[in-house]
């Protein structure tokens, strides 16, 4: 897995995005939960990303990886931004990857015969910038989704004369958060 600077936001690694070193990831056995917490874990097994930003679930060939012994089943990977030894590491942001502005990033892995998944990735992005007062009206149908990349659920639409307030945008203006609108 890898921690990677998603340096324009889009939840997806690009080339030139570096990873991020020297972030804890937790792996916790059984399945992400939104209460998740670091602090009532405290026997987990931690290892820290590397000067690219990765970790690994797999073991190598001398079976040295602290997780390589663990018992199949599901586990939740997690890196917490919310410790206080992060602050200094990532500096303002938010995750951007795999689910956009969420508080802790996590996701449920399945790790079978002592092997592990090696695609279990996080973002981390700049936060999002105030552009205040400013809005657009759709000239076509627009999807909007919880994220800025395609890989984000669709959760609502613009139709054609749909106007939206524009709360904010990326440093690079490739894509704006907007009002959700009420159609009650």
């Amino acid at each position: 897995g890898r921690v990677w600077g998603d340096a324009d936001s889009d939840g997806e690694p690009d080339s030139n995005e570096v990873g991020i070193e020297g972030l804890e990831v937790w792996l916790s056995s059984g399945a992400c939960t939104p209460s998740w917490s670091n602090r009532n874990e405290g026997s987990d097994p931690i290892m820290r990303t590397d000067a690219d930003g990765r970790f690994g679930l797999e073991s190598d060939s001398q079976d040295r990886h602290p997780w390589s012994s663990l018992p199949d089943g599901d586990y939740c990977v997690v890196v917490d931004p919310n410790d206080e030894q992060f602050e200094d590491i990532l500096g303002d942001g938010a995750w951007t990857y795999p689910v956009a502005l969420a508080q802790t990033a996590m996701t449920t892995v399945h790790l079978q015969d002592g092997h592990g998944r090696l695609d279990v990735d996080f973002g981390w992005g700049q936060p999002i910038q105030p552009v205040g007062g400013l809005g657009f009206t759709a000239i076509q149908n627009l999807y909007c989704r919880f994220g800025p990349a395609t890989v984000y659920d669709v959760i609502g639409d613009l139709v054609p004369s749909e106007s939206s307030a524009i709360l904010g945008r990326n440093s690079q203006s490739t894509w704006v958060q907007i009002q959700n609108l009420d159609r009650a």
